[in-house]
């Protein structure tokens, strides 16, 4: 059965004015105060006074400087324009062109993302529905057919205005009104979507249980090799990050005095706040993707959990009697890891949950600590990264003990954080703390001179990528 979806607003073409919205189901636009054309002025002293960026060199680092943008995808570079050979009326011409060629791109890109959709209702949620509960297909899906509903609207809706565009004498496409309407009602169902992704990832491992759904999903890759139904699920999320991407290049090419400005701020606002929880999403996608990495290295032990992020990792030594072996040691979010290597494959030697795990520090030794489960088996581990593994150990026993609530307040929590072997930090890691980055620093002061300064490096580069990100748009 075809999915259900709200009928697309009518919009009828009407020259130079902005269409009026007269469809029931959908929120009116006001009428917008400012004027619909923008016309470079004739002579170079009116142009200075209405630009909203007079100096042609202003204006040139304006067209070709977009707001930091949070998304995966890059933004377009530009090619510098050279304001000494450009008049200020060329350089207006330059970035109209360039935010009209902006403005395809996102209609092109959500045609595709519009048929993707489809894709997914149709071949996989449609006959699914004989083989799984409704439950499960609720939970696997989410609101998938609604957003599909909506995307299609708000394509007719660009393909309407982009026809009224053509038709009349308008240098330009507005559709500032239509995204900022649309995106009211977007963004909410992007959020419930992303707050059901993790549920839908536990569905999909529970579902292959089922001999039926898993020979579905081996069918599918076999007709299609790059079909893959955990990737479609992600189609929602990918997207938003794309809108905050473009949004913030249109944007950077749309004048203050624009009819479309005010209202394309609005709606970037909102795509925003929506993006930050897909960011989120997508930093535990990556996270998730480092836990089926260990996990493929591992013999006899399944780690990989929905639940379960990835802390650290680092080589140490297990300290028997006089004796010292080699280890490696993987901290989760709830277990901790010690592995062997045999045969190319790492075997698991000890694990401990770390509800019931205590740490205690070797004060006398600088770089012994122990690890004591609840029936008292104690480990005692060499590392030169003491620590480090110290504070890391300790705060995530921490968090385990922590209620929802208490683990939102803290401002610098990022589950998909993670922290490197040999004092390295990744990329996906949580801001550091000033007591951690002391730690590191430490730590980096008894490593060989050439280790120590790829781990400054590396946290040099994290710490400026954050400052960037901090920056207002």
């Amino acid at each position: 059965m075809e999915p259900k979806s709200p009928a697309p607003d009518s919009v009828a073409a009407s020259g130079k004015k902005k269409s009026s919205h007269s469809s029931s189901g959908s929120p009116q636009p006001t009428s917008p105060k400012k004027k619909r054309h923008h016309h470079p002025s004739n002579s170079p002293e009116e142009q200075s006074r209405s630009s909203p960026a007079a100096p042609a060199e202003e204006e040139k680092d304006r067209i070709d400087a977009a707001p930091p943008s949070t998304s995966t995808s890059k933004p377009r570079v530009h090619s510098p324009v050279t304001s000494a050979t450009v008049d200020p009326s060329t350089l207006d011409t330059i970035r109209m062109t360039r935010r009209m060629k902006m403005i395809r791109e996102l209609m092109s890109t959500e045609e595709t993302h519009v048929e993707s959709l489809k894709t997914v209702v149709v071949e996989y949620l449609q006959p699914l529905r004989a083989l799984l509960s409704k439950d499960q297909i609720k939970k696997l899906f989410g609101n998938i057919e609604v957003i599909m509903g909506w995307n299609m609207q708000f394509l007719n809706r660009l393909r309407l205005r982009q026809e009224e565009s053509e038709a009349g004498d308008d240098d330009g496409m507005y559709f500032g009104d239509v995204m900022a309407e649309m995106m009211v009602i977007m963004r909410q169902l992007y959020s419930q979507y992303n707050e059901n992704y993790e549920e839908a990832q536990q569905t999909y491992k529970e579902c292959l249980k089922n001999k039926d759904f898993e020979q579905f999903v081996q069918n599918k890759s076999i007709q299609n090799q790059k079909a893959n139904l955990l990737n479609a699920l992600y189609l929602p999320i990918g997207r938003m990050i794309v809108y905050d991407s473009l949004l913030r290049e249109i944007i950077s090419l749309t004048p203050k005095d624009h009819a479309d400005y005010e209202d394309l701020c609005n709606a970037l606002k909102l795509v925003i706040a929506a993006t930050k929880q897909a960011d989120r999403v997508v930093e535990k996608r990556k996270n998730m993707e480092i836990v089926l990495r260990i996990q493929s290295q591992l013999t006899g032990a399944d780690i990989a959990e929905p639940h379960r992020r990835y802390v650290y990792e680092g080589d140490v030594m297990l300290a028997i009697g006089k004796q010292q072996k080699e280890r490696k040691l993987f901290l989760f979010s709830d277990i901790i890891l010690g592995v062997k290597l045999k045969k190319k494959k790492y075997e698991v030697d000890f694990k401990f949950n770390l509800k019931s795990l205590r740490v205690v520090d070797i004060e006398e030794e600088h770089r012994l600590f122990k690890l004591i489960d609840s029936d008292n088996t104690e480990i005692v581990l060499h590392s030169e990264d003491k620590q480090t593994w110290l504070e890391l150990l300790n705060s995530t026993i921490k968090k385990m003990s922590m209620t929802p609530q208490e683990l939102k307040s803290l401002k610098d929590e990022d589950e998909s954080g993670y922290v490197g072997a040999n004092g390295s930090v990744g990329a996906d890691s949580a801001t550091l703390s000033r007591d951690h980055l002391v730690d590191l620093i430490i730590s980096w002061s008894s490593m060989k001179v050439d280790d120590a300064m790829a781990a400054v490096r590396q946290v040099a580069s994290r710490l400026q990528n954050e400052r960037k990100q901090e920056r207002p748009l």
